[in-house]
Parts: structure tokens; C-alpha cells; sequence
């Protein structure tokens, strides 16, 4: 095996970053990964970090065993715990403005502008929502892109201006359902603490940023829970006043200070 590509799993900033990827290395093989996966047994010696990350110890690990480690990522934690380490077989690409994916793109092709599709993922990763139509787009994406190999003819479509309307149309369609189905996953919300901080707990794994924005706008901390075979998904959203990037890393996790999650076996707080 020539290479690998490690990619932030069941994300669209983790498979834009490693379509871009891949575009320029072929013929490494994708590896997508959850926080909290085991290490691949089998890597090659170049390996790509592609929004995601590991700690230093991990890093060190993965380092001593390959030929060169690359890292990219845009994630707070990443970028706190890793400031302070280095080694001879790394380079690491962080940064906080950028998403995984338009940071990928860059790194690897700095001269080309980035795809049209690359800017929506980016927007909606960062929260940002300056592109127009951009959330109904995002809803648009996350129906139709499961793999890699998918962001090909979505990316030709994006490019091409009478596609691209089609695809606005079917999202402004998409973005309504959205809407009815987020009120109504909101209005399930229960009452609980985290760590001495109030919070709203939504248990569904179905449109968890946007319960979660919602969540936070009314009680300042969004909780929003799946179950992945026997752990938990805790994802975290804020509206500023906490930091819940430092809140994750209590639990072994991490994120933005918006924005972050953790895994658990058992929930840390009582099911009513």
C-alpha cells in the first residue's frame, strides 16, 4: 500500500477534504474514521490526516511508523493540543479560518481556485451561511453525497450554471422539509445539566447542527445524542457563552468553541 488517507467519517468537510485529496494522490486508500476508532491495522508509509486528528502521543505513534505523516485540520482542539508538537517524519496544516476540505484543497493545490462545491461544504462547516441559498444546499448535499467517488459528477454539476439552478431548486424544496422536521425534533427537547451547565437535550442523530443551533439560541448549551453500536455520540453546540470545545475535552473529546462532541458509554447525566 502506497498511502492513506485517514477522513473525519459521516461529514461533508471530512469528504470534501478527502476528495481533494485524492484528486491529487490516487492511489492512497481511503480510510474514513469516527473519534474514538482504533488506529487502522494497515497504513501506508505516507499517511494524510484529513479533518481530523489525534493527540500527541497518538501522533508520535503514527509518526515512528510511517515515512511521512501529513495533518490537516481546522478544529480548536486539534490546533491547542497539538501546538507544541513536532517531529521529523510530520508537517501539520492548521488552521481555525479555513474548513478541512478548502484547506486541503490549498494545501495541495494552491494555484487553482477552489470548486464551486468545496465553498457550500466550507460555508455551512464554519456556520457561516454567506453563499446564497447555502443552507438549502447543504441539505441538498447531505441527501445525495455518501462517498468520495460521489463528489465527482456533484462538483461537474456545480460548475455547470443550468445544473447548478436545478440543484437550488430541489434544495429550496428539501430546505422546508428540513425546517418542519428541526421544529419538530426541538419540541422533544429535555432539561438537563452538563457539568453544572443547563442544557437541552435532544436523543435523535437526524439534523443534529441545526436542533442544536436552535437549542442553544434558547438555553445558551444544545445537546444532541445517537447511539453508535455500544457508545454514545454527544454533539455540542453553544451560543458563545460557553466554550464547548474545553466542555468535550472533559470527556475526552473536542471541537470548536461552538461547535464540539465527544463519545461516551455511559451518558454523564441521569435519563429521566
Amino acid at each position: 500500500m502506497k498511502g492513506t488517507l485517514i477522513y473525519h467519517a459521516g461529514c461533508l468537510d471530512g469528504l470534501g477534504s478527502a476528495w481533494a485529496a485524492r484528486k491529487a494522490l490516487p492511489k492512497h486508500q481511503l480510510q474514513p474514521m469516527f473519534h474514538g476508532d482504533p488506529l487502522p491495522a494497515r497504513l501506508g508509509k505516507d499517511v494524510w490526516i484529513l479533518d481530523f486528528s489525534f493527540g500527541p502521543e497518538t501522533m508520535t505513534e503514527l509518526a515512528e511508523k510511517v515515512r511521512q505523516l501529513t495533518l490537516i485540520d481546522h478544529h480548536e482542539t486539534a490546533i491547542r493540543r497539538l501546538a507544541n508538537w513536532s517531529h521529523p517524519h510530520a508537517t501539520l496544516h492548521l488552521d481555525l479560518n479555513q474548513s478541512g476540505a478548502s484547506l486541503t484543497w490549498r494545501t495541495l493545490f494552491p494555484q487553482e481556485s477552489l470548486p464551486k462545491v468545496l465553498a457550500y461544504i466550507e460555508d455551512r462547516d464554519l456556520w457561516r451561511f454567506h453563499l446564497p441559498n447555502s443552507a438549502a444546499i447543504s441539505y441538498w448535499l447531505y441527501t445525495h453525497l455518501r462517498y468520495v467517488k460521489d463528489l465527482d459528477p456533484i462538483s461537474a454539476r456545480f460548475e455547470d450554471d443550468q445544473e447548478f439552478q436545478q440543484i437550488v431548486r430541489e434544495a429550496l424544496v428539501l430546505e422546508r422539509f428540513v425546517q418542519i422536521q428541526v421544529a419538530s425534533l426541538v419540541a422533544s427537547a429535555e432539561s438537563i445539566q452538563l457539568n453544572d451547565h443547563p442544557a437541552l437535550v435532544v436523543y435523535s442523530p437526524l439534523l443534529q447542527s441545526e436542533v442544536g443551533h436552535v437549542l442553544a439560541q434558547r438555553c445558551g448549551l444544545g445537546v444532541l445524542v445517537s447511539r453508535r453500536g455500544e457508545s454514545y455520540s454527544v454533539s455540542l453546540r453553544s451560543d458563545g457563552r460557553i466554550n464547548v470545545a474545553e466542555l468535550a475535552e472533559t470527556f475526552g473529546g473536542g471541537g470548536h468553541a461552538r461547535a464540539a462532541g465527544f463519545t461516551c458509554t455511559t451518558l454523564p447525566w441521569p435519563r429521566l
